[in-house]
């Protein structure tokens, strides 16, 4: 019986040809067209593969893509409290990290450079609106359902998590962003859907946008300054907490099964 889902060497598989095309197409695309090229290397380099795939080996769109309704908005709710916590910890460590990866913030810096003469509407619909449909699609739809198949909840949740942290290539973010997926993959795991991950993921991009453009000048939003005295404890209990109710929800999912 043909599988609904990608085995995990198959994801893997599709991960690496996945890094090769996201490099090739956003040198190509880039060049060629400037800022529109990094709309069409999500697109081409990211999305295009993985449809591809599961129309070549005939997975299930609906089951590989989490592509179902949520019953109620509850998973909507809870999800924004583990994206503000998740925030707060990204936060502390990036009030840490910025000042080993002084390289890291220059790049940043001339990315939001590159971004200023561009409108609101254009960067929310290219930094927030599409990465979050496109990477929710891919790493909390293709490769998470592959790995929820084959492996325990919290291996999924965590390996996924860190192949997206990956494919952000910066050091300063691979934590951050580590963090992020965490949040974005539970969330999936409890809900069935995809759904509310890529609400999560645009309210994180927009959020971004909003606080370069409206709030950057001032020096209350610098993380050194909002998370500079005593927060390695709260950083710790955060991820702490977060890992806690993963584990107990896990404990309760295999218990349900093996009571029904």
């Amino acid at each position: 019986m043909q599988e609904k889902v990608f085995t995990v060497r198959q994801s893997l598989s599709i991960y690496a040809l996945i890094i090769v095309l996201f490099y090739i197409s956003s040198i190509f695309f880039q060049s060629r067209y400037g800022l529109m090229g990094i709309p069409l290397t999500q697109l081409f380099g990211l999305l295009l593969p993985g449809l591809i795939m599961v129309l070549m080996l005939k997975k299930n769109f609906q089951s590989v893509f989490f592509l179902n309704k949520t019953d109620s908005y509850k998973w909507y709710w809870i999800g924004l409290l583990l994206w503000l916590i998740a925030l707060i910890a990204s936060s502390i460590y990036a009030s840490y990290a910025i000042e080993f990866l002084p390289e890291e913030t220059e790049l940043l810096d001339a990315f939001n450079y590159i971004f200023e003469n561009v409108s609101l509407t254009n960067q929310i619909l290219m930094i927030a609106v599409l990465p979050a449909i496109v990477e929710e699609l891919l790493f909390r739809g293709l490769f998470l359902s592959s790995f929820l198949k084959y492996t325990k909840p919290s291996t999924a949740i965590i390996a996924t998590a860190l192949m997206f942290a990956a494919m952000h290539f910066s050091l300063l973010k691979l934590v951050t962003t580590f963090i992020l997926g965490c949040t974005f993959g539970y969330v999936v795991y409890k809900s069935k859907s995809i759904f509310p991950s890529i609400f999560l993921h645009f309210i994180n991009n927009a959020f971004s946008v909003l606080i370069v453009k409206y709030l950057s000048e001032f020096e209350f939003v610098e993380p050194l300054i909002l998370f500079q005295n005593n927060m390695t404890v709260l950083l710790s209990g955060t991820l702490l907490f977060i890992a806690i109710v993963i584990m107990a929800h896990e404990r309760g999912f295999y218990h349900n099964h093996l009571t029904e």
